[in-house]
């Protein structure tokens, strides 16, 4: 959890990979706790629903499928890129995640999704303007979105420009920033 804390994403999903994985005779709380978190933690690093090592124990395998359903059903709408069923799947297990003290994690999961949306807009369009980027990837206005992208930016995910005046963006590829241009992105 120090990891998660820390968001340090990949070395988090190690460990809770590590202690799922540890030979077993019976399914201990420890495996059931890890296997909740790694999934939410795979969805934020990864953006995809972990698997479980071959070398699981069968017992293992067989207690998380059913032990995880609210958890599974995230994943499931976080895969299929549904992001009001997203919503609507945390508030439903609300209480269940409230309970296991996930809520956090599963609200950073939902905020992973409107980034990969954002990220993924990227592929299609060379310019938008701010409300349809909002409109696509389900934000309530378009300063949300400015927001958002400011934050991928400034992270170095994706390369764009924001038109103040038009409110317009500008996604490239990165090939065509000088390095003074792509340090100057990165500190807007």
């Amino acid at each position: 959890m120090v990891r998660c804390g820390l968001k340090q994403w990949a070395s988090a999903l190690d460990c809770f990979r590590i202690a799922i994985s540890s030979p077993a005779q019976a399914v201990s709380a420890v495996v059931v706790e890890s296997y909740k978190k790694m999934i939410l933690v795979s969805l934020i690093e990864t953006g995809e629903k972990p698997s479980l090592p071959v070398y699981t124990a069968n017992i293992v395998t067989r207690s998380l499928r059913v032990g995880a359903k609210v958890y599974d059903g995230i994943a499931q709408k976080f895969v299929d890129n549904d992001a009001a069923g997203l919503e609507a799947e945390v508030q439903k297990a609300h209480d269940t995640l409230s309970e296991d003290n996930n809520l956090g994690l599963a609200k950073q999961v939902t905020k992973a999704l409107t980034r990969r949306r954002m990220r993924r807009l990227t592929d299609c369009y060379i310019k938008l303007s701010l409300e349809d980027i909002a409109q696509q990837v389900g934000l309530r206005s378009a300063d949300e979105a400015q927001a958002q992208l400011l934050w991928l930016i400034k992270r170095g995910l994706i390369f764009a420009t924001i038109d103040e005046s038009t409110r317009m963006v500008h996604f490239s590829d990165g090939s065509d920033l000088s390095e003074g241009a792509a340090a100057d992105a990165l500190t807007a």
